[in-house]
């Protein structure tokens, strides 16, 4: 069996079980980014309610919420946020990726999008105020306001 096979057939088989008695720079990682974790939701707790973020901030929507109920525990509310977290990221990359895809198997649209860009951007560095202007590559100001609605 090759190494690369070897290592992955023991990592499927064997990984749940001592991946987390192995010190490896990952794990220490993990380790610190819970921590992290663990001393803001004490850090939450311990300041009180914030009436200004009740409605913003998903931390201390949680962190309120497991004042009146105490089946929210900190390991869910820190596996809330990781779930939130990981959810963004790989919406975001999976949007990213299907479109590299799609402007491949099309590359007219490729052509316009870069011609549009030059018309626009030209030489100057990208900013926010370029966006508006990049009309075939945004929706429309209308579509937009419907996406939301949905």
């Amino acid at each position: 069996m090759s190494g690369f096979l070897k290592q992955i057939t023991l990592g499927f088989l064997f990984g749940p079980v001592i991946s987390t008695y192995i010190p490896t720079r990952a794990l220490r990682s993990l380790r610190q980014v819970a921590q992290k974790a663990k001393d803001l939701i004490d850090k939450k707790k311990q300041s009180g309610p914030d009436e200004s973020a009740m409605k913003s901030d998903l931390l201390e929507i949680l962190v309120n919420a497991s004042r009146t109920d105490e089946e929210i525990t900190d390991t869910f509310i820190t596996d809330e946020a990781k779930t939130f977290l990981v959810a963004g990221h790989e919406t975001t990359s999976g949007l990213l990726s299907w479109s590299a895809y799609l402007t491949a198997l099309h590359p007219h649209v490729l052509e316009k999008a870069r011609a549009e860009i030059d018309a626009v951007v030209g030489d100057e560095p990208f900013v926010g105020e370029h966006i508006p202007k990049l009309s075939f590559l945004f929706l429309p100001q209308e579509w937009s306001d419907l996406m939301v609605m949905i």
